[in-house]
């Protein structure tokens, strides 16, 4: 089965579809939103240089804090998955955490 050459195939995304010239900073700005509401509902320093302590680990973790998977809903009961380098943990396992 061949795509014809007038339609984009399934591993494009045109972020100028349907006329909107703006879609790459459109979705920039959703991506701040987002993280901006993730750092307000689970009161985490998302984005900043800090150091952790996290339960299971025998050392501080030094490092920008990160999301590891966006959150399917905003529910500070959920764990939200986080990530310093190559270390992924749940916010409920952090100890303590202080801006660098």
């Amino acid at each position: 089965m061949s795509i014809p050459a007038d339609e984009p195939s399934q591993f494009e995304f045109d972020f100028e579809a349907d006329g909107n010239q703006n879609g790459y900073a459109n979705w920039q700005k959703e991506q701040r939103r987002l993280r901006q509401r993730v750092k307000e509902t689970w009161r985490v320093l998302l984005d900043e240089e800090v150091v952790v302590t996290v339960t299971g680990i025998n050392h501080d973790i030094r490092g920008k804090l990160q999301l590891a998977e966006y959150p399917r809903r905003f529910n500070r009961r959920d764990p939200l998955k986080l990530r310093i380098g190559k270390i992924d943990f749940e916010h409920t396992d952090m100890l303590s955490c202080k801006r660098l």
